[in-house]
């Protein structure tokens, strides 16, 4: 009773599958489905018309008496007209799955990006995504074979049942025996795909670190050091005995599963000749005609061949079962959410701190511990500490990357949960300390919402944003930079996609990402390590422009250099994830804090 409880799941979850892969299918192009699926079912039948055609020809031509032309131009006719039935069929089958499935392919990687784009980005922290990712990369693409293994298995079969029908006017025992011989092998195949695809799912981190040696030995990033220190053979070395470990574990399935396939397909070979030996002597008595000589091997040769098929596909559909799962199974891990509430944040706003507490996921060590503060609207707040306190993660929190262990962080007195995460990140300027380069052009670079279609809201019309663009690129610094440039703002940052592109100094990135970040005019400015590639003259001039660009907004920044806390009304200084204390430099000197330990040594 279990079993079959469990055998009906399977059924329905097999077709749950099938009509979720022709849904993706239809959604690509309705139109080359139905083309594709006509296709298919017609390729089953035309091969019996070619036999009968084939029979019906040798029959009218062997007759003693003399030949019909007739007849014989009739059965020319329809061998013909099959033919090139199926010639015309297969080349309009190969055009359209061709375009078909690029469609299909670029419906998926879209489906794919958008998961990633709205996961979680605790999710990043976790190993567990990074295999599942490598695994959904490279499964995605089966759902775009599955829904035509499952037709090919169907076509297969009407083609075994057509060329059954004909074996079983010869004997019935013809067809039973060739569909009983074939059974062990079709089970035999389907457990070598469980096994196969159990296999390569468990491997999936050898593929990873294999992809990561891959990477520092061909990506720019890893260039100068992998130079320096010479260590390039070793990578190498390295990507082989991982390879070497892969491919000797596939390989001994691979043998095995062949040798058993050999034992298994044997007898069904065996059995193609004791039909034709049976048939030869059903000629002799006089019962079978040439004709029918021709179509019973015709039927013969496209049974056993449609049952290789049908086996294969059988294998491919068990296979295609797991892997939709995968994918499935991907979505639904990518698909956990924070919950947020729908509140907007409007007019000036407060931040504050209680007795919060945070652990990265999967950790254990808590990075802030029973932290407590308050930033008030318009005030400069740096904050400043040992490497490791907690001051990078305070930015995440505040920017609802991450959920507070425990305590609570309030916007305006109201939980920070209750607001609409889109409407928060909306009032931030954020320069991160790991900021990124776009291989876009310096314009799009800085005005990046608007080159990616988000309409800037802060200016009412062009000319006000235009003239923010020149303020941004003068109070960051780019101009110098712009001036420089074959194509000013229009020349391409980096060389990957244009040769005429552009390769700036770490600084200049840096003053670029800032430009970006002034350029989005939030009300609450938020800058990690704003300075950290840019020489003495060039953070003095930037944080002076700061200083002048964000008069009248909330700016909390991040800094290790402690001349650059002269911007600050206030400071809030951590150490090992605490408060250790808050107030002006001034304060913090005259107490004997921490802080003012760090500004002895700075200043040694």
């Amino acid at each position: 009773m279990q079993k079959i409880k469990l055998y009906i799941k399977k059924s329905r979850d097999i077709f749950k599958n099938i009509k979720y892969c022709l849904y993706l299918s239809t959604q690509a192009s309705i139109y080359f489905t139905i083309v594709r699926l006509l296709a298919k079912i017609l390729l089953a039948f035309f091969p019996l018309g070619i036999t009968w055609c084939t029979k019906y020809l040798i029959d009218t031509i062997s007759q003693n008496h003399s030949i019909n032309i007739n007849m014989v131009c009739t059965g020319i006719g329809g061998y013909g007209l099959f033919s090139i039935a199926t010639l015309l069929m297969q080349k309009i089958n190969s055009y359209v799955t061709a375009l078909h499935t690029d469609k299909l392919n670029h419906l998926l990687e879209k489906v794919m990006m958008n998961k990633a784009i709205l996961a979680e980005i605790e999710l990043f922290d976790n190993p567990e995504y990074y295999n599942r990712f490598q695994n959904t990369k490279k499964d995605i693409y089966t759902i775009g074979d599955a829904i035509w293994n499952i037709i090919d298995l169907f076509s297969m079969i009407i083609s075994v049942c057509g060329s059954g029908w004909i074996l079983w006017k010869l004997n019935p025992l013809v067809s039973i025996l060739i569909c009983v011989l074939s059974i062990p092998a079709v089970c035999q195949d389907y457990h070598y795909t469980r096994i196969l695809y159990d296999w390569e799912c468990g491997n999936v981190d050898n593929e990873r670190k294999r992809n990561y040696l891959y990477t520092l030995a061909t990506e720019k990033t890893y260039a100068q050091e992998l130079r320096l220190y010479n260590i390039g053979e070793g990578i190498t070395e390295r990507y082989q005995q991982l390879w070497n470990k892969y491919i000797g574990n596939k390989v001994s399935i691979i043998k095995s599963n062949t040798w058993k396939n050999l034992i298994l397909l044997f007898p069904i070979e065996i059995c193609k000749l004791g039909i034709i030996a049976y048939i030869v002597y059903e000629i002799l008595k006089g019962k079978c005609t040439l004709g029918d000589f021709s179509l019973y091997i015709g039927a013969m040769g496209q049974m056993v061949n449609s049952m290789y098929v049908m086996i294969n596909s059988l294998a491919l559909v068990g296979e295609n079962q797991m892997k939709i799962e995968n994918v499935e199974g991907f979505y639904r891990f990518c698909s956990k959410k924070m919950y947020e509430g729908n509140r907007t944040l409007n007019g000036d706003v407060e931040i504050r701190f209680e007795h919060v507490y945070f652990s990265y996921p999967g950790t254990e060590k808590n990075i802030l511990n029973d932290v407590n503060f308050i930033i008030h609207s318009g005030e400069r707040v740096a904050l400043v500490g040992t490497n490791g306190s907690g001051k990078s993660t305070i930015i995440k929190l505040l920017l609802r990357f991450y959920d507070v262990t425990d305590g609570r962080i309030l916007l305006n007195n109201i939980p920070i949960k209750e607001y609409s995460r889109t409407e928060i990140r909306r009032h931030f300027s954020v320069l991160f300390q790991e900021f990124v380069t776009y291989a876009f052009t310096l314009e799009e670079n800085i005005k990046i919402e608007e080159a990616m279609g988000r309409k800037k809201e802060s200016c009412k019309n062009i000319k006000e944003e235009k003239n923010e663009y020149k303020k941004v690129i003068k109070e960051s610094g780019i101009r110098e930079i712009l001036n420089k440039l074959p194509e000013k703002d229009k020349t391409y940052i980096t060389r990957r996609f244009n040769e005429r592109g552009a390769e700036l100094s770490r600084g200049q990135y840096q003053k670029l990402a800032l430009a970006r970040a002034l350029y989005r005019k939030g009300d609450i400015v938020l800058l990690d390590e704003p300075s950290s590639a840019l020489d003495p003259n060039a953070e003095y001039e930037i944080f002076r422009a700061m200083d002048k660009y964000c008069r009248k907004k909330m700016m909390l920044f991040v800094t290790h250099r402690l001349d650059n806390v002269r911007f600050a009304d206030k400071i809030i200084y951590l150490e090992d994830g605490k408060v250790e204390s808050i107030g002006t430099e001034e304060e913090l000197l005259r107490n004997g804090s921490g802080y003012a330990k760090l500004w002895k040594i700075s200043h040694l």
